[in-house]
C-alpha cells in the first residue's frame, strides 16, 4: 500500500514539473508573423488592414507595423488600403517561431506640401483632409500623407475655418502647397481708451465658424491667423466686482492695428461730486466740496434724485458707489418708473436716496425702512419693495420681513467703502448682486409676484419694480460741521 502510495506522489509531481517547464504535451503548437506594411516603394509606411486567407485581421499602427499570433500551418497573407491590396503571399508559421514579413502595396502616391496664408506666413495646427485620410500641418505648415489617386474632396480646416476645393490625385506623388487667401497672420494691439494696453487679457476673434482665443502679450497684443473680416472681444471685469462685461469690436485685421475694449465704454455715467453736476439734476440736496450733505428739509432727511435718460427699468446694470464709512447704508430704489414726471421737474427718473437712520453694526440692504415705509406715497405706496427689508412686524408683534445684514463687511467712519449693486432681468422678476469692498456678498431674486404682508394701514399687497436703479443712502450726524458719510463717487455701467 505504501508503494503504491509512493508511485502516485511521483506521477503527481512528474505532473506538475513537465506543466511548470512550458511542455507542449499539454498546450496547442503555435507561432506568429509580424511585419510592416509600405507603399510599393518599400519606404512609406502606411496604416494598412492586414488579412489572413481573406479576413480582416488587424490593422497596422502609424508605422505600418503589425504582429499577427497563429496556429502552426500554412497562410494567404495579404494587406489593403484605400481599395489598393498587396498580391496575396504564402506564409508558414512554425511552433515557438516569429516570421518577419514585409507586404507592399502599390498604387498608392505621397502628398505632401505647406500651407500657408494670403502674406505668406506658415499655419500650424491645420486639417487637411483629402477623402478619408487627414494629417495636420506642422510649425512650419507642412503635411504627408498617403493617398489612392483620383478625383477627391479636398478641405482644409483651421480653428472652424473651411477651405475646400476638388482636389485630382495623380497616380504618382505629388507636392501641393496651398495658400489661403482668406487668412492672414497679424498682430493686434489691444488697448484701454486711455490708449495704455490691455496685458494679459484672453480675446475671442470670431469670423462666422472661426474661433480662436488668444490671450494678450506683454506688450498688449495678440499675434494669430485669422479671417481679415473677424470681430474681437473680451470679458472685462467691472471694477470692484468679480462680475464681466463683454466688450466686442469688428475689425479688418491687417488694416487695423489696434482695437479698443474697455470696460470705460460701457460706462454710461461718472461723478466725483465735484462742484460740475455734469450729467445729474439733484433736487433736494446740495452738492459742494465733493460732498453730498443733508438739507435742512423734513425730519431731517434728504432725498437725492438722478435725471437720466440713458438708462430705464427695462435694462441691466451695475452701479458702483463709494462713500466715507459711517453710517451709510447701500439701498436700490422700488419707486420710480421709466416715465414717471416727479412734480414735473425730472423725466425718466432712475436713482434716488433717501436717508433715514441707518443700522451701523454691518452693512444693511434693504430698500424699505420702518413700519411707515409703504405709506410715504407716491414713492412707497403703489410700487413693490425689495423681497428683503427692514424688520417689520405685524400687529401681533411678529416680524414679518428680515432684513438682511451683511455683518462682516463692516463700515468704518471716515473711511472709504465701495458698494456695487447689479441689476439683471431673469425669468420672474430680477436678480439683485451685491458686491462690498470687492467681496461679493450675495445673489438673490427679487420676485415680480410675491405678496408680502405689511403693517396697517398698508395691508397685503404686492408691490411691482417698475423702477430701476441703485443709490446710496446716507444718515450723516446731526452735526453737519462734522459729516462721516458722504458720496465719493458713483458710476453707473450698463451690461
Amino acid at each position: 500500500m505504501k508503494q503504491s502510495k509512493r508511485v502516485l506522489l511521483a506521477m503527481a509531481l512528474l505532473i506538475i514539473a513537465v506543466m511548470l517547464s512550458g511542455c507542449t504535451l499539454f498546450s496547442q503548437k503555435s507561432g506568429s508573423v509580424k511585419g510592416i506594411v509600405t507603399m510599393g516603394d518599400g519606404e512609406t509606411p502606411i496604416k494598412a488592414d492586414v488579412f489572413i486567407d481573406g479576413k480582416k485581421i488587424v490593422t497596422a499602427n502609424d508605422k505600418g507595423e503589425f504582429v499577427i499570433l497563429l496556429k502552426t500551418g500554412n497562410y494567404k497573407i495579404h494587406a489593403e488600403y484605400l481599395g489598393k491590396a498587396s498580391t496575396p503571399s504564402s506564409i508558414e508559421i512554425t511552433n515557438g517561431n516569429v516570421l518577419e514579413k514585409q507586404i507592399k502595396v502599390s498604387g498608392l502616391g505621397i502628398l505632401s506640401g505647406k500651407i500657408i496664408t494670403e502674406n505668406d506666413k506658415a499655419i500650424e495646427g491645420a486639417e487637411i483632409k483629402l477623402g478619408a485620410i487627414k494629417a495636420v500641418t506642422d510649425k512650419d505648415g507642412k503635411y504627408t500623407m498617403v493617398v489612392a489617386p483620383g478625383k477627391q474632396d479636398l478641405t482644409i480646416n483651421y480653428k472652424g475655418y473651411v477651405f475646400t476645393e476638388t482636389y485630382e490625385m495623380p497616380e504618382s506623388d505629388e507636392k501641393k502647397d496651398i495658400k489661403i487667401t482668406d487668412l492672414k497672420a497679424v498682430t493686434l494691439a489691444v488697448k484701454k481708451l486711455d490708449g495704455t494696453s490691455q496685458k494679459e487679457l484672453e480675446v475671442d476673434v470670431i469670423a462666422g465658424n472661426y474661433k480662436n482665443t488668444v490671450k494678450t502679450d506683454d506688450k498688449g497684443s495678440i499675434t494669430l491667423i485669422a479671417p481679415i473680416n473677424a470681430k474681437v472681444s473680451a470679458k472685462l471685469i467691472i471694477p470692484h466686482t468679480t462680475a464681466t462685461i463683454t466688450s466686442a469690436k469688428d475689425v479688418i485685421l491687417g488694416t487695423d492695428t489696434e482695437v479698443i475694449l474697455d470696460v470705460q465704454e460701457k460706462l454710461l455715467f461718472r461723478d466725483d461730486f465735484s462742484s460740475d453736476k455734469g450729467n445729474y439734476e439733484f433736487i433736494g440736496t446740495e452738492i459742494a466740496d465733493g460732498t453730498l450733505k443733508r438739507t435742512a428739509d423734513a425730519a431731517g432727511r434728504a432725498t437725492a434724485w438722478l435725471k437720466t435718460d440713458k438708462i430705464g427699468a427695462s435694462d441691466n446694470y451695475i452701479v458702483v458707489a463709494k462713500a466715507l464709512g459711517g453710517g451709510a447704508a447701500w439701498r436700490l430704489n422700488a419707486a420710480v418708473p421709466d416715465d414717471y414726471d416727479y412734480q414735473g421737474k425730472v423725466d425718466n427718473l432712475v436713482f434716488y436716496g433717501y436717508q433715514n437712520p441707518a443700522n451701523t453694526s454691518g452693512s444693511q440692504f434693504s430698500c424699505f425702512h420702518g413700519p411707515n415705509g409703504p405709506s410715504g406715497g407716491p414713492f412707497w405706496g403703489w410700487q413693490r419693495d425689495l423681497d428683503f427689508n427692514n424688520k417689520l412686524v405685524n400687529a401681533d408683534g411678529k416680524e414679518t420681513h428680515p432684513i438682511l445684514e451683511l455683518k462682516e463687511a463692516k463700515q468704518v467712519k471716515g473711511e472709504e467703502n465701495v458698494c456695487a449693486i447689479m441689476l439683471e432681468r431673469v425669468d420672474g422678476g430680477r436678480e439683485v448682486s451685491m458686491w462690498f469692498d470687492g467681496v461679493h456678498q450675495f445673489t438673490i431674486l427679487d420676485s415680480e409676484t410675491t405678496v408680502h404682508e405689511y403693517p396697517d394701514p398698508i395691508g397685503e399687497r404686492s408691490y411691482f419694480h417698475q423702477g430701476g436703479g441703485v443709490v446710496l443712502v446716507l444718515d450723516p450726524p446731526k452735526d453737519d460741521d462734522n459729516p462721516s458719510s458722504i458720496f465719493t463717487s458713483l458710476e453707473i455701467y450698463k451690461i
